[in-house]
């Protein structure tokens, strides 16, 4: 009675840690002591006759499991006549096959190899590609560029904020003597996009020259007229006064 009235009058929640500890300290009391095998200096766990699952199939030869059924697979018998392996293709419904052996992963350069076609001036990778034309490849868990790859191959570590150009413009070559690894921007203006036929003009529309005390450039990099922002604000400054701009008046001005 006298423990009753402790546990009652005792705060809920010490009342349900002693109820864990005596649950925890009962249930440890009634496990079976775990037993080991019987040959000295094994600490595996009893299987069956005194000994462990190794030392049970060596004192008696006979109990080892015969061989799959299947034709050319020599794994343990599961069940049905069947391997593990087997016996899951045929839990599955799916026809039984060969199983795949584990081998050592394939090196890098045969994997690049084998994708590549060496017939002409460049070399096409052959394996995934991108939307983008660029191959692409599984390297260390992750998806690679396969020119990126042949680049580190052949050359070494790309450098540090540098990215591979084809010399060739074929986004599929992997062929390192095609490969240079150049500035973002350089590899733009290389290129045949909106940002590097912009970087070939020298005048503005107008044909004011692009050089010079003429050339003004802007907080984002680009490139304004000088020129060409002085007869605009002539123009707004003649509108302003109710007249009409004029060549003639500019060229005076």
């Amino acid at each position: 009675m006298t423990a009753l009235k402790e546990r009652a009058n005792a705060p809920q929640g010490l009342t349900l840690n002693r109820m864990r500890l005596d649950w925890r300290a009962a249930m440890q009391s009634t496990q079976r002591p775990t037993r080991s095998c019987s040959v000295e200096g094994c600490t595996r766990a009893y299987r069956n006759r005194g000994y462990c699952r190794v030392h049970l199939i060596e004192a008696f030869p006979e109990l080892t499991p015969p061989p799959c059924t299947f034709e050319g697979c020599d794994r343990p018998v599961k069940a049905l006549g069947l391997c593990h392996g087997h016996h899951t293709q045929r839990s599955r419904g799916t026809a039984l096959r060969p199983l795949r052996e584990m081998h050592a992963p394939t090196p890098i350069e045969e994997r690049m190899e084998a994708y590549t076609d060496k017939s002409g001036d460049c070399w096409i990778w052959t394996g995934a590609m991108r939307e983008n034309g660029y191959g692409h490849i599984l390297l260390n868990g992750k998806m690679r560029g396969a020119h990126r790859v042949a680049y580190e191959l052949a050359v070494g570590p790309i450098p540090h904020g540098l990215v591979i150009d084809h010399l060739c413009r074929t986004p599929a070559c992997v062929r390192p003597e095609h490969l240079e690894a150049v500035t973002q921007r350089e590899n733009v203006l290389r290129g045949v996009g909106v940002s590097a036929v912009a970087a070939t003009v020298t005048t503005c529309p107008s044909g004011h020259p692009y050089a010079g005390r003429n050339l003004y450039v802007g907080p984002k990099g680009e490139r304004r007229c000088r020129e060409c922002a002085r007869i605009s604000r002539a123009k707004s400054r003649a509108k302003r006064c109710g007249a009409v701009y004029t060549k003639e008046e500019d060229a005076h001005d």
